[in-house]
């Protein structure tokens, strides 16, 4: 998920919130995300096993108190290999 300014070049060393949360709007969450290089960074979500199925989201922040600068949505259901 690279991070770009107005302009268009990437932003680097910004820091980045990403808040995970279930269907039921619970917070499951929040991790700091480190710059990989050129403002990408990227964050595996570990779910177990009983995770809850339907839509989980997740926002991105620079400024966790103010509003998400983006936002998210995965969908989690049953898998039968």
């Amino acid at each position: 998920m690279p991070l770009w300014d107005a302009a268009g070049p990437a932003l680097s060393g910004l820091p980045l919130t990403l808040v995970v949360r279930r269907p039921d709007g619970v917070e499951y969450r929040r991790v700091q995300v480190a710059d990989e290089g050129l403002g990408d960074r990227a964050f595996a979500i570990p779910l177990l096993s009983g995770a809850a199925r339907r839509t989980w989201r997740v926002a991105t922040y620079t400024d966790t108190k103010a509003a998400p600068m983006g936002e998210t949505a995965f969908l989690v259901e049953d898998y039968v290999p």
